[in-house]
């Protein structure tokens, strides 16, 4: 009854693509005086955007930071659709990267449905901290009346590791 248009990929979970539209059975007023033809349209579903941030960590100086690639949060899945893993790369992950901030970059996220979106992907931060090192005087004496000279060697490492070639030398 009436003009009828039929077309898939209308309902929420129609993947990106051109579904065709069909038009049939026009009904109105003194439609018998024509021969009416039918041409169907196409009905597009586009991407939806996906954002995916990378999550910003921590590490201390010294320490290898390994990423698993799960390390991120999303913005824009539908449907079930899921992102279970990404690549994460940063160049602050060794155990030599001198204390400061690095970026995380996010890039090749694998998941179900991921075709029906534009992917954008924001990077996090790896801020490497100081690593705690604890440098202890060594206990000396002198005889009164004499004079003491420190060579600036008079200590030890007591609490934690100098790594990478760095050396305490006085």
């Amino acid at each position: 009854r009436g003009t009828r248009c039929n077309f898939g990929g209308s309902n929420v979970a129609a993947a990106v693509g051109d579904y065709p539209v069909a038009v049939t059975n026009a009904l109105g007023l003194g439609l018998t005086n024509y021969a009416i033809s039918y041409v169907a349209g196409t009905f597009t579903v586009t991407p939806r955007t996906l954002t995916v941030t990378a999550n910003s960590s921590n590490k201390v100086y010294g320490i290898t930071r390994t990423f698993a690639g799960t390390e991120f949060t999303t913005v824009g899945l539908t449907n079930g659709n899921t992102v279970t893993n990404l690549t994460l790369t940063s160049s602050g992950t060794n155990a030599a990267s001198p204390i400061g901030v690095y970026s995380i970059g996010a890039t090749n996220a694998l998941g179900s449905g991921l075709t029906n979106y534009t992917i954008g992907y924001v990077a996090g931060t790896l801020t490497v901290t100081p690593a705690s090192l604890t440098v202890t005087a060594n206990s000396s004496n002198k005889v009164y009346g004499t004079t003491r000279i420190f060579a600036g060697t008079e200590f030890a490492i007591t609490s934690g590791t100098l790594i990478g070639g760095n050396t305490l030398t006085n």
